[in-house]
């Protein structure tokens, strides 16, 4: 099994006590490593209801595997939410980029990171 398709998808509404991301943009990624792997999450967060579509990306930078999540969220006024957690598996968690592709009522955007 190849290192990305270990990669678990679990889109959410939960509410989370991550930081708020910049305040004229409403979703944000969210990495965290371990020895082990390494966990991407998409969060949104505006002050008011507001609807959004994303795109996560996430690709083996010596360029063996991709995966594409795609999503549309509602988001409820002043609370995170969870919109999309991507999982990678140990050998993958090396050699990673993920990119997020938004799109929301004040235009678009996108965010990347990267392994060290």
């Amino acid at each position: 099994m190849s290192p990305l398709a270990m990669i678990a998808i679990a889109a959410a509404g939960l509410a989370t006590g991550a930081s708020h991301p910049p305040p004229d943009r409403p979703v944000r990624l969210v990495v965290d490593r371990s020895d082990t792997d390494v966990t991407i999450r998409v969060v949104g967060r505006w002050e008011k209801a507001t609807r959004v579509s994303y795109m996560l990306e996430t690709t083996n930078r010596s360029g063996g595997n991709r995966t594409r999540q795609r999503g549309n969220a509602e988001l409820a006024g002043n609370r995170d939410t969870v919109l999309l957690t991507a999982r990678l598996g140990q050998s993958a968690a090396r050699d990673w980029q993920a990119t997020l592709d938004v799109e929301w009522e004040g235009g678009t955007y996108q965010i990347e990171r990267a392994a060290p």
